[in-house]
């Protein structure tokens, strides 16, 4: 049962995990090497931690849907669908993160 959950979910739980783990690294390494803090903020990592997370879930959604209505594989859509994602997707992302 946990086996087709997770074989169901993968791509889904990879994208909350890494874009979690990634915003948080990142943070962790601005606190110790850019600001040189002697200990970290827990609060802030465990908010960027959570912002990753969230992120994930929408990143997921929204390529999901992009993939999903833009199914070619040309050239031509490959530039559309980066095109609807500036436009439309980074204003979100964008938002998403300073929330």
């Amino acid at each position: 049962m946990m086996k087709s959950f997770f074989r169901r979910y993968q791509l889904f739980i990879v994208n909350i995990v890494s874009a979690s783990g990634l915003l948080a690294t990142s943070d962790l390494f601005v606190q110790i090497l850019y600001e040189k803090r002697e200990t970290i903020d827990k609060k802030r990592f465990l908010a960027a931690l959570g912002t990753g997370a969230v992120m994930g879930v929408e990143g997921h959604i929204w390529y999901s849907y992009i993939d999903r209505v833009m199914a070619q594989r040309t050239w031509r859509d490959v530039f559309k669908k980066v095109a609807i994602d500036q436009t439309i997707g980074a204003p979100f992302y964008a938002l998403t993160y300073i929330a």
